[in-house]
C-alpha cells in the first residue's frame, strides 16, 4: 500500500519535469504543466469559458473556485495530477488523473480530458491523452478508465491507440442542457498485462449478458 508522504514526493518529483513543449497537428506547439496553486485564476477563467453542455459531463463543478480549491488540495495530498495545457497565457485544455485512496483499489486511476472548443482540432486531445497515460505509468498505476459520450468518436478512437477498450455503456447517463438523453461509454487499460484487459472485457460482456437475461 502506498502511503500519502510516498505519493506526495513522487508528485513533487513529476512536477519538477515540467513545463514541456509539444507540437500539435498544424506546426504549432503547446506548453503543458502539472497543475499548481499557482494556475488557479486561470484554469478558472478557462473552465468558466467552456460551453454548458462541456460542464454537464464533469463529474465536479470545475468552474466553482472552491471546488477547485479542493481539486488543488488532492493534488497537494498525491491524490490526483492534471496536466494544463497553455497557449500563451491562457490555458485551453485539462487532463486530470484521480487516483483512488481505498485500499481495495488504490491500483486504479481515471482520466477526464476537456478541451476548449477553440483548440480543438488540432491534435491537442491526443497529445494530453498521452501525456497522463505516461503519467500514470509513472505512477505504477495498474488500472485506468476513462468515460465519455458515446457520439465522441475522436476521443474514443484516442484511447483505443493508447490500448484502452470499451467495458460498459451507461445509457441515457448524461442529459444534455436541451434535456436529450446520451450514453457514456466506459473504457479500461489494464497496465500490467494485455490478456488480463481482455480477459476484464469479456467478464464484462458476461455479466452484461447475464443481467439483461435476467430482465427478460
Amino acid at each position: 500500500m502506498t502511503s500519502i508522504t510516498d505519493r506526495v514526493r513522487r508528485n513533487e518529483e513529476l512536477i519538477a519535469q515540467y513545463p514541456l513543449q509539444r507540437e500539435l497537428r498544424d506546426g504549432g506547439t503547446i506548453e503543458l504543466r502539472l497543475m499548481s496553486i499557482r494556475d488557479e485564476v486561470r484554469f478558472l477563467a478557462f473552465a468558466r469559458s467552456l460551453p454548458l453542455d462541456d460542464l454537464l459531463y464533469e463529474q465536479r463543478d470545475i468552474t466553482d473556485e472552491h471546488v477547485v480549491e479542493e481539486w488543488l488540495r488532492n493534488i497537494r495530498r498525491g491524490q490526483a495530477l492534471t496536466v494544463l495545457a497553455y497557449n500563451g497565457d491562457k490555458v485551453v485544455g485539462e487532463a486530470s488523473l484521480e487516483h483512488s485512496q481505498s485500499t481495495w483499489n488504490q491500483h486504479r486511476g481515471e482520466i477526464r480530458i476537456v478541451i476548449s472548443p477553440g483548440a480543438r482540432g488540432q491534435g491537442l486531445g491526443r497529445v494530453l491523452a498521452r501525456e497522463v497515460f505516461a503519467l500514470a505509468k509513472e505512477l505504477k498505476l495498474q488500472q485506468l478508465t476513462a468515460q465519455m459520450v458515446e457520439s465522441q468518436n475522436t476521443a474514443q478512437s484516442v484511447f483505443k491507440e493508447l490500448g484502452f477498450e470499451p467495458v460498459a455503456v451507461l445509457p441515457g447517463f448524461a442529459v444534455d442542457q436541451k434535456g436529450a438523453e446520451h450514453d457514456i461509454i466506459v473504457m479500461m487499460h489494464d497496465l500490467t498485462d494485455e490478456s488480463t484487459l481482455k480477459r476484464s472485457v469479456e467478464r464484462s460482456k458476461g455479466l452484461l449478458r447475464k443481467l439483461r437475461g435476467a430482465s427478460d
